[in-house]
């Protein structure tokens, strides 16, 4: 699907306020740990159960974005390597474009084809220097509302899925030290919902999560930005493998 001349006019736009560094913010606080309405049907709010923790594991990962009802789609492999480590080759329906991305702490490197580059550093405050099962407990503790949708098996293996909801503000408290961002970025971050789905198997492993992100309609620099939804599949394999390395590529 061929972009819009609309979706490019938005995209320039989100990239004059650095809407990259923000989707680094978002997706590594995701990757790291691991906010939507309520569920459809009924549902009693209850306690997320605590998860096991791992130092690392490899990932595939579907992201969705949806601008005025046009999707969309970025795709790809990675590996996570806790605290704050992460490394992926990703793709679009755009392009045929490989990008790789790696975070090691702060620093973000880019690469488009044309070898690595750093980007400017994000800070991402303390929570990605917690163990897995401590960063959930965290972000338990800030939810709006946590349920059990039901049980629900991950490539294979049984799991129970839980739905957690967070508002924006809640989440920049969560990550703590903003200075990275500019006070545009974390303005639109606090106006943020967000809603997780936790895939958590019987024996506390965490082998898949969904998260979902919805912009509300907004002006930025005087250029309006129509409502925006960002939805992130991430799925979890290779727990505590030794072979996983993520090192700074320059």
């Amino acid at each position: 699907m061929a972009m819009t001349t609309e979706q490019k006019s938005v995209y320039a736009a989100l990239g004059r306020v650095r809407w990259a560094r923000m989707l680094v913010v978002v997706l590594a606080l995701l990757l790291a740990v691991g906010a939507w309405p309520a569920p459809a049907h009924a549902a009693d709010s209850v306690t997320l159960p605590t998860v096991k923790n791992f130092s690392a594991a490899r990932f595939d990962v579907l992201v969705s974005v949806s601008v005025n009802g046009v999707t969309d789609f970025l795709f790809g492999k990675g590996a996570v390597q806790l605290p704050g480590k992460l490394q992926a080759w990703l793709g679009t329906n755009q392009t045929s474009v490989r990008t790789g991305v790696v975070q090691v702490g702060s620093a973000i490197y880019i690469n488009t084809g044309s070898g690595w580059q750093r980007s400017q550093d994000v800070m991402l405050g303390g929570i990605q220097a917690l163990p897995v099962a401590e960063q959930l407990q965290q972000l338990a503790a800030i939810a709006d509302g946590i349920y059990r949708i039901g049980d629900v098996p991950v490539r294979g293996k049984a799991a129970t899925q839980y739905q957690v909801q967070v508002s924006g503000a809640k989440v920049l408290q969560l990550i703590g030290d903003v200075s990275g961002l500019d006070d545009t970025t974390r303005e639109l971050v606090s106006q943020l919902s967000y809603k997780y789905d936790f895939w958590i198997g019987p024996d506390g492993t965490l082998y898949q999560q969904n998260s979902f992100v919805s912009i509300p309609e907004t002006t930025i620099n005087g250029q309006a930005i129509p409502a925006i939804s960002y939805n992130s599949l991430v799925t979890y394999y290779d727990f505590d493998d030794q072979t996983i390395n993520v090192v700074a590529p320059i």
